[in-house]
């Protein structure tokens, strides 16, 4: 997932990944740009990813 975010960055768009966070918690992927920030963590389980949250 992370590959597919990088190519964001030719539409004004940058991407990191795992940032680490307070209590062992990470962000999984950021996107930063020009429409605002988005946020995610990625599971799998059974029943696929979760976990997904957009910041405004």
């Amino acid at each position: 997932m992370g590959a597919e975010l990088n190519r964001l960055a030719r539409h004004g768009w940058r991407s990191l990944h795992s940032i680490p966070l307070a209590n062992k918690v990470a962000v999984d992927h950021l996107l930063i740009g020009p429409a605002g920030c988005s946020a995610s963590t990625q599971s799998t389980t059974t029943n696929g990813p979760y976990g997904s949250a957009t910041i405004p």
